[in-house]
């Protein structure tokens, strides 16, 4: 396999379709079981003294299935401080200021750009009237794909509080697994090693009762019948994601941090991107003929949120144990794809793809031929109809790519997405209120620039 194509094969949330869905009109969707302890506080102290305090979450990831399934796992932190918060001018746009009503009455208009408007939504006279907080927008009839009614996406981005990624800190990391597992009363040389064996995974099968057992880890009995032969334990989110998949029955244990969680928070929410297929097949639509329809695909990146809440005030933290509140899935436009390295290996994909069609064609390839070499490459027309879409939802930008042409028919659009992000990647901000990237007037300060390919 290509170098692009090998690239390819690692993008998270787009080129990796588990099956052919020639002889069915509908692909099942792949998912796996989560489970996770309720957030806590941890402080570590520093070489030189000082105490920060850090939240983690340890959770299990398991796979049902019996397939291979990819690693696309995302995990963030939600808090909320209370109305103070409302003062955060980040997290306020000019459309959508939240106001003592905004979660009963915003509405989505999906426009056929791919842009997305937001308010209190009427129709009249074949035209779509738009009230926010500071103006009505009027939009005719023909513009519009789709009106959603008090959308779950609408609740996350009229949000007045922060969101942390999960960060990589080893010396906390090693702590704070020190302390889950036990680990506190053994020399430091039996700690490291512990950890380590703990991540790399179990090549069989703990056994405690073994007396000839001589590998110290497996003789601790809080492991046996909870992990088995190929699990792995305490692993960070960028280890999950370097493992690329988790393979049928498997389990893995990890551990996510968060750093300046606010002490006065009220609330945090754990939101986790990556449990469901984040492609989308539906069937093909009753009165089409199948053997001229494409079924419809779509990104869709389903996050399940759990949320938590405090009892009193933001004094003694450390004494707190936050309440579970609740569960619930919602739609988000992105997800792990909304990132510039991510974005990049994605126009890459599309160049190398249309040159590697162009070949094909100026060889006189037939059409099961072209299916053979497609299926060697790992790289077809699905797939760069999943590309195309996710970069419009990326950017806001329709480059005008027929997903019912072949690839080489869309040459042009290919190279529009090309000469876009050549020009714009520097200047690209990602905007949370948006959920997409938006061109900034002025380059970021230090950017650095992904690999360009002509």
């Amino acid at each position: 396999m290509k170098n692009w194509s090998r690239k390819a094969f690692y993008l998270p949330a787009i080129v990796f379709l588990i099956s052919s869905y020639a002889e069915a009109q509908v692909r099942n969707r792949w998912r796996l079981d989560w489970k996770n302890e309720t957030p806590q506080l941890f402080v570590f102290r520093t070489p030189d003294d000082k105490v920060e305090p850090y939240w983690f979450v340890e959770f299990e990831l398991s796979n049902p299935s019996e397939e291979s399934v990819p690693l696309i796992l995302d995990l963030a932190l939600y808090v909320e401080t209370g109305r103070e918060m409302m003062h955060d001018v980040k997290k306020v746009d000019s459309e959508t200021i939240k106001d003592e009503h905004a979660l009963e009455r915003y509405d989505i208009l999906v426009l056929k750009n791919g842009a997305k408007v937001y308010g209190l939504v009427t129709f009249r006279d074949d035209k779509y009237y738009v009230s926010a907080a500071k103006e009505t927008r009027e939009i005719p009839a023909s513009e519009v794909v789709r009106w959603v009614k008090r959308s779950g996406e609408v609740r996350e981005l009229l949000k007045y509080g922060r969101f942390h990624p999960s960060i990589l800190h080893p010396e906390v990391e090693m702590k704070i697994i020190e302390h889950v597992a036990g680990l506190g009363n053994r020399s430091a040389g039996i700690v490291l090693e512990s950890i380590e064996s703990f991540k790399r995974g179990f090549d069989r099968d703990p056994a405690v009762e073994d007396p000839n057992e001589k590998v110290y880890l497996l003789k601790d009995r809080w492991l046996l019948g909870r992990w088995k032969k190929g699990d792995r334990l305490f692993l960070n989110p960028r280890e999950i994601r370097e493992q690329r998949f988790i393979h049928p029955g498997q389990r893995l244990g990890g551990i996510a941090i968060f750093k300046n969680v606010h002490a006065r928070a009220q609330m945090i929410e754990l939101q986790v991107s990556g449990l469901v297929d984040i492609v989308k097949i539906d069937a093909y639509a009753k009165e089409e003929d199948p053997d001229l329809a494409l079924p419809q695909i779509d990104y869709e990146n389903r996050v399940l949120k759990l949320r938590y809440e405090f009892r009193g005030d933001e004094h003694d933290r450390l004494a707190d144990v936050p309440e579970f509140k609740g569960r619930e899935w919602v739609v988000k436009r992105l997800g792990p794809v909304a990132d510039k390295e991510t974005l990049q290996a994605l126009v890459d994909t599309m160049v190398d793809a249309l040159k590697r069609e162009r070949d094909w064609l100026e060889q006189g390839k037939t059409a099961e031929e072209l299916g053979e070499l497609r299926a060697n490459e790992g790289i077809g027309p699905t797939d760069l109809r999943i590309i195309a879409q996710t970069m419009r939802l990326a950017t806001g930008k329709d480059f005008g790519y027929d997903e019912s042409r072949e690839i080489v028919e869309n040459e042009a659009a290919i190279w529009r997405i090309h000469e876009w992000w050549v020009t714009n990647k520097s200047k690209l901000v990602y905007n949370e209120m948006t959920n997409r990237y938006d061109v900034s007037s002025d380059p970021l300060p230090g950017t650095k620039e992904p690999r360009d390919k002509p």
